[in-house]
């Protein structure tokens, strides 16, 4: 599993040398699942650049609600699905988190998610009880990545460890900077 905040999918020549990283490192890593976060893409160029890069993977999208921000994107290795397996889509009603659910040949259900919490200076812009609400019915095991813009001493930081605890679901918490 790779979870990345790849600020920016326009098609450009910086765009291009981001995608070839991450792909070098799909490849490494042999990852199954990609999670990016602040694609920052509402057309239909989103799905055309990923799949050129990423042609052996199936990808879904939650497009930016306001074009250059946020933005979120699932792709999966078409390879690892059980043949026939149907992938469902779940979008958050406040378009902050994708999840695909799915069958993996190797492993059997399993849901990944995808969120992203725009930092806000007048007001948190993360909602515990909508996250929770979202996340609890989604076939378990859940996978969880994401760009929370919340520091591990942040108030909030110990609420979403117990939040992915109740799940039984691991977290994915990036080094800080």
């Amino acid at each position: 599993f790779i979870s990345w905040n790849i600020n920016g999918l326009a098609p450009s020549p910086a765009t291009r040398a981001k995608l070839r990283f991450l792909r070098r490192i799909v490849k490494e890593l042999r990852s199954v699942f990609i999670l990016l976060q602040e694609t920052h893409l509402s057309g239909p160029d989103t799905p055309f650049l990923l799949h050129s890069f990423f042609p052996s993977f199936l990808w879904f999208f939650l497009p930016s609600p306001s074009v250059g921000q946020q933005g979120l994107a699932i792709g999966i290795r078409s390879s690892s699905l059980v043949p026939f397996s149907p992938v469902n889509f779940h979008p958050s009603c406040d378009s902050s988190s994708l999840a695909i659910s799915v069958h993996l040949s190797h492993f059997g259900p399993l849901s990944a998610v995808s969120s992203y919490f725009h930092p806000s200076s007048s007001a948190p812009s993360i909602s515990l009880p909508s996250l929770s609400a979202f996340l609890r019915p989604l076939p378990h095991p859940i996978i969880w990545g994401g760009d929370l813009n919340l520091s591990a001493s942040s108030p909030l930081f110990p609420d979403f460890q117990s939040l992915f605890s109740s799940l039984s679901s691991p977290i994915l918490v990036p080094p800080s900077p």
